[in-house]
């Protein structure tokens, strides 16, 4: 909750939504991608950093097409 604070004080906080990202990657994949994808609107210069963040979240749920295209990405 206080990454969405950190996020909503600050919308270029890039840590903020790695971080919130990270402990959400486990409990809610979707919920972790979506953040990402917003961080990856923010600042397009973290681009290279969420594909691999991303890339990593689908691998570590069996999702490998997916995987396999963002680490394509980064």
């Amino acid at each position: 909750q206080l990454y969405e604070q950190a996020i909503y004080f600050d919308k270029n906080c890039s840590e903020a939504y790695l971080k919130y990202a990270d402990v959400y990657r486990s409990a809610n994949p979707g919920q972790a991608i979506d953040k990402l994808e917003e961080l990856k609107s923010v600042d397009p210069q973290k681009a290279s950093i969420v594909d691999k963040a991303e890339a990593q979240i689908y691998y570590s749920h069996n999702e490998f097409d997916k995987a396999a295209e963002a680490y394509s990405r980064f």
